[in-house]
């Protein structure tokens, strides 16, 4: 993926050893970067690590690792050709670009998360997972940092 802004950001998209891999170029160059591993288990993102670049050319660092939970719940969201292709792409966008948790590239529900910040604990949290007459996942509802939110899922 790159900006047609001119500002020479790209990101490459890679699936090493059946977990999903992106590299961010912020300006187009290994000077300033991002690396973003999503570690997959079971079918699962089992856990997340990150490094990224504090200053600009100096060796990456780690920035943070988070360990996700999951329900035996399917996850609606999951398709594998999606997860295989554009998987980590959705992930950057939905997740890290705006916060939000809808997940495409595991099998199951996504239930809680724990991780840390450079060895600060950052990520605490759990879903309420409900699930709907014929056992398909209907609601997920959380919060983190005072505010509530609530996923509804539709089928029809």
């Amino acid at each position: 993926m790159t900006r047609s802004s001119g500002s020479g950001y790209v990101a490459y998209y890679s699936y090493p050893g059946n977990n999903l891999a992106s590299t961010v170029l912020w300006e187009g160059t290994l000077q300033d970067n991002l690396m973003d591993t999503l570690y997959m288990a079971n079918g699962n993102m089992a856990s997340e690590v990150v490094y990224d670049s504090e200053i600009p050319g100096q060796p990456d660092v780690l920035q943070g690792d988070i360990n996700f939970s999951y329900a035996s719940t399917a996850n609606p969201c999951y398709h594998q050709a999606t997860s295989n292709s554009i998987g980590p792409l959705l992930f950057i966008a939905s997740v890290n670009g705006n916060g939000d948790f809808v997940e495409f590239n595991s099998k199951n529900a996504y239930e809680g998360a724990s991780g840390t910040q450079q060895g600060t604990q950052i990520v605490a949290f759990k879903y309420t997972l409900s699930n709907d007459s014929k056992g398909r996942l209907s609601r997920v509802t959380g919060s983190a940092a005072g505010a509530t939110g609530t996923i509804v899922y539709n089928y029809y």
